[in-house]
């Protein structure tokens, strides 16, 4: 591989041109060495393989470029593999928006971990969740790679993650502004909103709910598709839940059944929607016109789905039925949200109660009349 051709140069080197590799697309990548005789021009070859000693080990596609490759990845492992949204939204965007702006048309190969650890220091100013994004998408990019011979070793590995960004603390309305909010969207017939206020579903699971999914005499709720926005190229609907556990039942209280069923049925979906990006556009109007009303804080939609586990925790809940309920993906991410809540769910326990009512005068006198201990010795 590494023989190259003689080329007998105007100027009376002689430049020898060898093949190094092969790019996706077929074509060839050579490099040339110069010498004022053939054995200088090999020699100086031989010394450049010493120096690169990958090239020896006759890796066909060493000199595959990170834009290149993370391209070919995306087309081949992503697309139509993944819902079309996440191919959008989760790859596509973050492949083009932080990867190859930073690495570019650098060989794959040629990329160590000390570039990796550079990368994410750069974006240390990034959330966690997305820095660990990132990481899955290099590891991925790079795993592929081995698996087709395009580099040895993946200089993600042993990448640890910090980021300065200060997580923003999610707001909750608390007891007392949920029965508030709750009566609002009864009186002003905003059943959706009640809706996620008494069950936590997420926004796409609320468009997705069919008639069929609510059974009226048992009070359950089965969450069995969401209603995603749509990817850029604006085809179809997306009907797939976030996760297997996001497939569940959800109990209902009498409220919240009889408002549904006041709703009209002219539509196998309860809320009558195709588009989740424009829903979320006008349901803002009427969440700020409840926080005015009721003199409570401004919440998202996601806000008041996260509000409904924070008023489950504060009724004493436990954080397994909350996941279940909530259709996280393992209790890690529950405990990760509502543990924080423990300390306040214990104060309110103890603040609820005088702690004078638990000594009545009786256990009082008792409590007087336990002898002390004698003196011996």
């Amino acid at each position: 591989m590494f023989e190259g051709t003689i080329i007998k140069r105007k100027d009376g080197r002689i430049e020898l041109r060898v093949k190094i590799g092969t790019r996706l697309d077929g074509t060839a990548v050579k490099k040339s060495f110069y010498g004022k005789s053939e054995r200088e021009a090999k020699k100086k070859r031989d010394e450049w393989l010493t120096q690169n000693p990958i090239y020896k080990q006759n890796i066909a596609n060493n000199s595959v470029s990170f834009s290149e490759w993370a391209d070919r990845w995306l087309e081949v492992y992503k697309k139509g593999n993944v819902r079309e949204y996440t191919y959008e939204n989760t790859y596509c965007s973050r492949v083009r928006k932080y990867l190859k702006p930073y690495f570019k048309e650098r060989p794959l190969q040629s990329i160590r971990p000390i570039d990796i650890r550079e990368f994410f220091n750069l974006y240390r100013y990034l959330s966690i969740d997305l820095l660990k994004t990132l990481k899955i998408i290099l590891n991925d990019i790079f795993e592929k790679a081995i698996e087709n011979d395009i580099c040895t070793k993946n200089p993600v590995l042993n990448i640890k993650l910090k980021s300065t960004y200060k997580q923003k603390k999610k707001k909750a309305l608390n007891l007392e502004e949920y029965e508030r909010a709750v009566q609002w969207a009864i009186e002003t017939e905003h059943i959706d909103i009640l809706t996620v206020l008494k069950t936590g579903i997420r926004r796409g699971e609320l468009l997705g709910l069919r008639w069929c999914d609510i059974d009226f005499e048992k009070k359950v709720i089965k969450i069995e598709q969401s209603i995603g926005p749509p990817a850029k190229s604006g085809k179809g609907v997306d009907f797939e839940l976030k996760s297997l556990s996001s497939n569940r039942s959800i109990p209902i209280d009498e409220e919240l059944a009889e408002n549904l069923n006041k709703l009209p049925k002219t539509s196998e979906l309860v809320f009558q929607t195709y588009n989740a990006n424009a829903y979320g556009k006008r349901i803002k109007k009427p969440l700020l016109q409840m926080a005015e009303d009721c003199n409570l804080p401004f919440l998202t939609l996601h806000e008041l789905r996260h509000t409904y586990g924070t008023v489950l925790r504060e009724k004493g809940v436990d954080i397994y039925s909350i996941s279940k309920l909530l259709g996280h993906a393992s209790i890690e991410v529950t405990a990760k949200i509502y543990v924080h809540n423990d300390l306040e769910v214990l104060r309110s326990a103890i603040e609820g109660k005088d702690f004078d009512t638990y000594l009545t005068p009786k256990s009082t006198e008792k409590y007087r009349e336990i002898p002390t201990a004698k003196k011996t010795g």
